[in-house]
């Protein structure tokens, strides 16, 4: 008997869309199964999430799916990946199944993520680099070792040095901390977790692409040197201009194809490059770990890839048991087994609240509001910026009780004002924001 079962599920999960009333987000449920009873919650309310914005799909050109009968599903915050099987009812009662083809180890299934909608618009931001590469997440230890259930890179170490954007991530001393940007002695806050979405998962590249210099560094002439993994040079590019370049396009293009980009087939380590940029003024920066994708994977159209693999690394990441079974089963019990879940943990855009009259006119602090905003010549701003979310939040007071303020739209485009990022609400007089 031929029938599909779940091979394994992926979730997307956004602050955005998983933050409760008070506050209080999926990432604060240390178990994987609260955390998927937090999303059934959320599921059975009809609320929105991710899944909404992104597409999760294989590429035309690539046949795995086709060849060995997978199908890529829509899930609620992610998508499951179905497979063709036998079932197989042992002498124990167990039932097992197994793919009709069978699935070589090294054997990679790989998701393109397009966006529907920009989740850029409510998502943590990065510090600005002169690279945008895509996201690229994978069951594999390349780059870096991943933790199960979690598909993301580690964090970055704090650098004390170096400067931070508004919500930005980083590990100080084994706690995953984001930046308040509040003028605070320590600006960071701690967060629940520490396997989030973050500069280490940006790290994948098309083979020509747009490099990025600040005018203030006034960069006339350039040299781009790619190295391969055993640090050989690959190729070099030099570059000169009479007047100071700014987004300079940079094509590592070779009629011989000697950059091993990435198509199809499972990502190996020879596969990572090194970019060294430098130029006039002492400028010099290096770019580690970076992935390029050939010209088939059209990686222009997409915002990134999830790399999942058969049998990777980390056995806790296996699709299937060492018997070639998948891991969804029913017990001699009848207890069901289901296949396994892996995470991706996103951080919203944090933001200053902004409370202006809608009549030009001044507010004044009130006991309600003096633990949660400050005053600033009669507009009212929040005193930490708050993370931005779908449903409407209560915010938390010194003493632990809650606020209600009212909430910014979901659909509010956040403005910068220096380094800077507020969500700007005008608001009527009222008992919570009187007049002056």
């Amino acid at each position: 008997m031929t029938i599909y079962k779940i091979l394994c599920e992926v979730k997307w999960l956004h602050e955005y869309y998983l933050t409760r009333d008070k506050g209080e987000t999926i990432f604060e449920m240390p178990a994987q199964a609260d955390r998927l009873d937090f999303l059934s919650e959320r599921f059975a309310k009809d609320l929105p999430s991710i899944h909404e914005d992104l597409d999760f799909l294989e590429h035309p050109f690539n046949l795995t799916f086709a060849n060995y009968h997978i199908r890529v599903l829509p899930a609620y915050a992610g998508f499951k990946l179905a497979i063709k099987c036998k079932k197989k009812k042992l002498a124990s009662g167990a039932v097992l199944y197994t793919p009709i083809v069978p699935l070589p180890d090294q054997l990679c299934l790989r998701l393109l993520v397009r966006y529907k909608n920009d989740i850029r618009r409510f998502s943590a931001e990065l510090s600005p680099k002169p690279l945008n590469p895509l996201w690229y997440f994978s069951s594999n230890d390349i780059p870096f070792v991943k933790t199960f259930p979690f598909l993301s890179s580690p964090l970055p170490a704090l650098v004390p040095a170096q400067q931070y954007v508004q919500s930005e991530i980083a590990m100080q001393a084994g706690v995953a901390k984001a930046f308040l940007n509040n003028g605070a002695p320590n600006p960071w806050l701690a967060l629940p977790g520490k396997h989030y979405v973050n500069t280490n998962d940006a790290h994948l590249l098309p083979l020509s692409f747009v490099y990025t210099f600040s005018a203030f560094e006034n960069i006339t002439t350039a040299t781009f040197t790619l190295k391969d993994s055993t640090n050989a040079i690959v190729k070099k590019i030099d570059m000169q201009s009479a007047a100071a370049m700014q987004n300079v396009f940079v094509s590592f293009r070779t009629s011989e194809e000697v950059i091993k980009a990435v198509r199809h087939d499972t990502v190996s380590a020879d596969q990572l490059y090194k970019l060294e940029v430098t130029g006039n003024g002492g400028y010099a920066k290096t770019f580690i770990n970076l992935l390029f994708a050939h010209d088939e994977l059209e990686a222009e159209r997409y915002a990134g890839v999830i790399d999942l693999v058969v049998k990777p690394a980390v056995a806790a990441f296996r699709l299937l048991d060492a018997s070639g079974n998948l891991l969804t089963r029913i017990s001699a019990a009848g207890i069901r087994q289901p296949a396994p879940v892996f995470e991706l943990w996103m951080k919203s855009k944090s933001a200053f609240w902004q409370y202006a009259n809608n009549r030009q006119r001044k507010f004044k602090l009130t006991p309600a509001t003096q633990d949660l905003l400050a005053d600033n010549s009669g507009v009212l701003v929040s005193k930490n910026p708050i993370p931005m979310t779908y449903t409407p939040v209560n915010l938390k007071k010194p003493d632990n009780s809650f606020q209600f303020l009212p909430n910014p739209e979901p659909t509010m485009q956040a403005k910068r004002e220096g380094n800077k990022i507020f969500l700007n609400m005008q608001v009527a007089a009222s008992n919570l924001f009187p007049l002056v």
